[in-house]
């Protein structure tokens, strides 16, 4: 029995997921992401797949909703569900964004598909938005996340560990 899963969910206070619209086997009811923060400009964290409506609509509604715009994006892996959907959040954005991104350690970064060049994330470095900080924090577990690409594609470049320890905390800055 799969548990239903709203398109638009707040997670907790200053965390939005917003469901990919794309399910699928390996999404199962789609690829989150994620918008952070509580003022007016805020971090996305994932952007989806390319060419769907579906998530753009949600996302451009949630925006509205909370009168706000993005003004950085957060890219967690390489993987097509997550930074596919470039092209499309950032058409629908108002003005030009940063776009961050840790490298890849196994292999050249794959192109941002000519739409932007993306600002690398090193270690500790901290992306700010009002009432959260993402943190990446990624290079002490090279190996492990070294390990884990076998078996799910996610490398040391994923960043899924920094949203997971900022919802487990009791405030978000």
């Amino acid at each position: 029995m799969t548990t239903f899963i709203s398109k638009v969910t707040t997670i907790r206070p200053g965390i939005i997921r917003i469901l990919g619209c794309n399910p699928g086997p390996m999404t199962l009811q789609g690829t989150n992401t994620y918008l952070i923060g509580t003022g007016t400009k805020r971090v996305l964290l994932d952007v989806g797949e390319a060419r769907n409506a579906e998530y753009i609509t949600s996302l451009e509604s949630v925006l509205q909703q909370q009168n706000t715009t993005i003004n950085q994006i957060v890219i967690s892996h390489w993987h097509h569900d997550h930074i596919g959907g470039l092209k499309d959040v950032l058409k629908c954005l108002p003005e030009p964004v940063s776009v961050y991104k840790i490298p890849r350690f196994d292999k050249d970064d794959d192109p941002m598909l000519n739409l932007t060049t993306y600002i690398p994330l090193k270690h500790l470095d901290e992306i700010k938005t009002q009432e959260a900080t993402l943190r990446n924090k990624t290079r002490r577990r090279m190996s492990l996340s070294r390990r884990r690409s076998r078996a799910t594609g996610h490398r040391a470049c994923d960043m899924t560990e920094v949203l997971k320890r900022l919802i487990a905390r009791k405030t978000l800055s």
